[in-house]
């Protein structure tokens, strides 16, 4: 996808970001959350998204996490390592 791409985030980066143990990627699917909730609370950078989901949709709504976690050293680091909100990035997570 290009949002990625086009900052640097690549499949060898991914690789070698897992090789040190800063993620778990999953190249192929996405983990998702599939139980029903009636709305789930984003986080992007500090900026706080409540999604609610459409009507009619009680028999559950799978919700896309992506295909790349952080581990726990990564979640202790990621404070640290200068990472910036792109709002690109936030537009195209809260569109999914």
């Amino acid at each position: 996808m290009s949002i990625y791409r086009d900052h640097g985030v690549t499949f060898g980066l991914l690789t070698h970001l897992e090789s040190i143990g800063l993620i778990v990627f999953r190249s192929t699917g996405g983990e998702f959350v599939k139980e029903w909730v009636k709305s789930v609370e984003l986080n992007y950078f500090g900026e706080r998204f409540l999604c609610e989901m459409p009507e009619g949709s009680e028999g559950g709504v799978g919700i896309p996490l992506g295909k790349v976690a952080l581990t726990q050293v990564g979640r202790e680091l990621a404070p640290i390592a200068g990472a910036e909100a792109l709002p690109a990035h936030r537009d195209y997570m809260l569109n999914r």
